[in-house]
């Protein structure tokens, strides 16, 4: 009799201790989607940002061949962005960067 009770007791202790890793499991798998889903919903945002860049990039080299130097600013391209107010230019170097995508 206390056989039967020693293993009862022992599978309520492994139904419980697995429990708790099933929680750590949902709750990391809750992130892992919630991060995608993030990642999905900012998509159309970052694309309209490379295209910013690509449209930017291009007008900056136009503008330099045109006038043997980088312009002293955006604002002296005629250029239409989806995100004006974006970007961070070294008009020394010519570069141009997103401020929230800094690496594309």
């Amino acid at each position: 009799m206390m056989k039967k009770y020693f293993i009862i007791l022992a599978l309520f202790a492994l139904l419980f201790s697995g429990c708790s890793k099933g929680k750590e499991a949902t709750s990391e798998t809750k992130q892992i989607v919630k991060g995608y889903a993030k990642s999905v919903l900012n998509a159309p945002s970052k694309a309209k940002i490379v295209s910013d860049l690509s449209a930017l990039r291009q007008a900056i080299q136009t503008y330099r061949v045109e006038h043997s130097a980088f312009p002293a600013s955006l604002s002296n391209l005629s250029v239409k962005l989806y995100y004006p107010n974006e970007y961070n230019y070294n008009a020394n170097t010519g570069e141009v960067k997103s401020k929230k995508y800094p690496n594309l």
